[in-house]
């Protein structure tokens, strides 16, 4: 298989039948002696997004291959939505902690009040402080 001898680099736009080629520059970066082996974007916009075409030339049969390749170019803070969700998940997921835990202690408090023996107030050191309604005859 012969080594091809040229590129040449095509945008396709439109679809179907009424697709057309422009012709997009292409360089050479020194990594082989082949010019246009390379599609480079300088500065990389939203508007080249799109499919491309390189068609290669080589040998001494004038023989011909080409193949097509998708460039999608996302915005800066496409990375960030991943990010986002999940902060945003744990946010959710912590409220509804606050919430089930302070409902649990107000039903507990709640059902304390009704219990003497819950609701008997105890000293910072454990002693349980004695009032005349705790005290039984």
């Amino acid at each position: 298989v012969p080594s091809p001898t040229g590129f040449q680099w095509y945008r396709v736009e439109g679809t179907g039948e009424s697709a057309v080629l422009q012709q997009v520059s292409a360089k050479n970066l020194n990594m082989t002696t082949i010019p246009g082996d390379t599609l480079v974007f300088p500065e990389v916009k939203k508007s080249d997004t799109g499919v491309y075409i390189c068609n290669t030339t080589g040998g001494n049969y004038g023989q011909f291959d080409s193949a097509a390749a998708e460039v999608k170019v996302k915005s800066r803070f496409a990375a960030l939505w991943p990010f986002i969700g999940i902060l945003a998940e744990l946010i959710i997921l912590m409220v509804t902690i606050i919430v089930y835990e302070r409902h649990k202690a107000a039903k507990n408090k709640k059902a304390a009040e009704g219990d003497p023996l819950l609701s008997t107030a105890v000293s910072p050191h454990g002693d349980v402080k004695t009032t005349s309604a705790n005290v039984r005859a």
